[in-house]
């Protein structure tokens, strides 16, 4: 906005999990001992503050696409180029808005003073890459080497996954990524896939518990030309511990939701905004419990997503 410079900007660099009595405590999770990198900038005239973080969200599906947002009591929608961005109030009550762009989550929060939407929509729109080359190099690197865990061995972060209530527990559960070409073809759940003409690719499948009796497997597949624009399938045995329960029960996040037939099949679907979701459903299969996440889009309305079950259900 006019008159206003970055005043600050710093990064955190990532680390082995775990603290040092005393040091690098600063700037680190309160809520994890894992120590992920995270990018941090204020934007300021001396009167009004408004900060932006970006960090790879890489411990769960984003809540509903915005987790600073959680429980907002207002969330209003925005576009941006090939994706949908947030506006609300943020887990300190500050005014805020968010974004799963470049592959990235970026959060903006009103530290002092106040701006209007557009003022917070205009900053978002006009964030580019530092460094074209080097995000074309993580623009086409699998989710599976850019994570953290691909690094370091750390506990299950527990955050709510989206509508439907399920959080990755115990924490001290193993977990296991690997690339999708690597996945092997007898996974629970492999067989159910987006078809061809949405042009996904399995990138990247999140193992939790025992791989060969696995808690829980996660799908990650990406659109072959957009990065980050992502269809996630999640799968448990229907009724084991830890799994989502099923029926599934709503969590705290305020969503429309409906009981549909498809192919004969009951399926529970949340949303929030009919026009881009984020959309949610749950259905049981042969055993199974399945849970399908899309990435809110500006093509991602109602009709989208009931084309998207009834090819995979």
């Amino acid at each position: 906005p006019s008159g206003m410079s970055i005043a600050n900007t710093e990064m955190r660099p990532e680390a082995p999990p775990g603290r040092v009595e005393g040091k690098e405590s600063v700037g680190r999770s309160p809520w994890s001992l894992a120590n992920r990198a995270c990018h941090r900038s204020e934007i300021s005239d001396g009167s009004r503050t408004v900060r932006i973080k970006q960090f790879l969200y890489d411990f769960a599906p984003p809540a509903v696409d915005h987790p600073s947002l959680w429980q907002s009591s207002e969330v209003r929608p925005f576009l941006h180029e090939n994706t949908v961005g947030w506006l609300g109030t943020d887990y300190r009550q500050l005014p805020a808005a968010s974004i799963h762009l470049y592959r990235t989550m970026v959060e903006l929060s009103v530290t002092t003073g106040t701006f209007a939407d557009e003022e917070l929509i205009s900053l978002v729109r006009g964030l580019r890459p530092t460094v074209p080359a080097v995000f074309q190099c993580i623009e086409s690197t699998p989710l599976a080497v850019l994570c953290y865990e691909n690094r370091h061995s750390s506990e299950i972060i527990s955050v709510p996954i989206g509508y439907w209530a399920h959080r990755r527990e115990p924490s001290s559960m193993q977990s296991t990524v690997l690339l999708g070409s690597e996945a092997p073809p007898q996974l629970i759940g492999r067989a159910v896939q987006p078809s061809k003409e949405y042009e996904c690719r399995l990138d990247t499948v999140f193992i939790f518990g025992d791989v060969k009796n696995p808690q829980e497997i996660e799908y990650v597949y990406d659109h072959r030309d957009r990065p980050g624009q992502y269809i996630r399938i999640l799968v448990w045995r229907t009724g084991t511990a830890g799994s989502l329960p099923y029926p599934p029960v709503l969590d705290r996040q305020p969503c429309s939701h409906e009981v549909a037939s498809i192919n004969g099949r009951g399926i529970y679907h949340a949303f929030f905004d009919p026009r881009y979701g984020p959309h949610e459903a749950v259905w049981e299969k042969d055993g199974l419990t399945f849970m399908l996440l899309a990435k809110p889009a500006p093509w991602t309305d109602a009709a989208w997503f009931a084309s998207l079950l009834r090819k995979m259900v």
